[in-house]
């Protein structure tokens, strides 16, 4: 489809479940518009106005900003705010270093569980906003996370998605998933069981891993290659960014 659109007014216009790949704006008003699960891969920006503009939960691998790659200085400012960040970086080939990630990693759900369960059942059910997910719906989604993650990428079984996981917007459409989020759990202590019965599988694996598991291969839910390690480790830096939402959306609420 080759639709051309010249001297139009399309001010407040919505696009929902749009292919645009491979248009070209020129000469285009984007002032004030709202970009949410967005592929800009490959996109190029040239003559822009971009003042005050915000891009935020974006992968930024190879993003050049006049010529100059920015995702190194973005990731070390990152990371003297997030000390965690730096923590999540391991040698993903080395099983010492990858346990002892997961180790870390349980430390740090732990206190986090400590700061659900001090909650109130109100306080973990209001959304910090409109178009946000509430503290329950972050943790059904790292369930949802993990058991995809060790389920399909890294056993690559068919065992059945657990039901009381929540889907991020942009997998709601894959058929794969259909189940997924068809049982809105809404107890905490529900949803922390059955991430823990996701999680002894994530154990058991973890346990008997060596240099040869962690080289062989395996593929994300884009079939992109990758590696046991590699999973891993998108799985801890998963979980703190998602851990660190919900709690945030909690202390809007105290």
């Amino acid at each position: 489809m080759n639709e051309h659109f010249v001297h139009a007014d399309m001010g407040g216009a919505e696009f929902r479940d749009v292919n645009l790949g491979g248009a070209v704006f020129d000469n285009v008003n984007l002032a004030g518009a709202s970009f949410n699960n967005i592929n800009f891969a490959g996109a190029k920006i040239r003559d822009a106005n971009l003042q005050n503009m915000a891009i935020e939960d974006a992968n930024l691998t190879g993003f050049t900003v006049m010529g100059v790659n920015i995702e190194p200085l973005i990731e070390a400012e990152l990371d003297r705010r997030e000390p965690e960040r730096a923590r999540v970086r391991i040698d993903i080939f080395n099983p010492t270093e990858v346990k002892a990630l997961i180790s870390w990693l349980d430390a740090v759900r732990a206190a986090f569980r400590a700061v659900l369960r001090a909650s109130s059942p109100s306080q973990l059910r209001r959304r910090p906003a409109e178009n946000e997910w509430n503290a329950l719906e972050v943790v059904r989604h790292m369930l949802f996370a993990e058991d995809v993650y060790i389920n399909r990428f890294i056993l690559n079984n068919a065992r059945p998605l657990n039901k009381a996981g929540m889907l991020p917007e942009h997998l709601r459409s894959r058929s794969e998933y259909q189940d997924v989020g068809s049982e809105a759990v809404d107890d905490l202590e529900t949803i922390l069981a059955a991430w823990d019965a996701v999680h002894a599988d994530t154990l058991a694996y973890v346990a008997q891993l060596d240099a040869v598991k962690l080289r062989r291969q395996t593929t994300d839910m884009e079939g992109r290659h990758g590696t046991p390690g590699a999973v891993l480790q998108l799985l801890a830096r998963h979980d703190i960014r998602h851990i660190r939402q919900a709690e945030r959306a909690l202390a809007t609420l105290y």
